[in-house]
């Protein structure tokens, strides 16, 4: 299953926020998309003080992507 708070993406869902990203069995903040299948979730990236990293232009947050096992756990 993917699932995605985007409203451009495939794996858009209404009730995204209803579920709990896991990656290699770790709750994975900053998600805003995960899929299962695919082994792999897409985040915000963050600072160590939590603060969204901006890109040289301060216009966009910065993502990434990561790659494991993905579990998507209705709250």
């Amino acid at each position: 299953m993917r699932l995605s708070v985007k409203e451009y993406d495939p794996g858009y869902r209404p009730d995204a926020h209803q579920y709990k990203p896991y990656l290699n069995g770790v709750l994975v903040k900053n998600c805003f998309t995960a899929d299962e299948d695919s082994g792999y979730v897409l985040i915000y990236k963050t600072d160590e003080s939590g603060n969204y990293l901006l890109n040289e232009l301060r216009t966009e947050i910065l993502t990434e992507k990561l790659f494991g096992r993905v579990e998507l756990v209705k709250k």
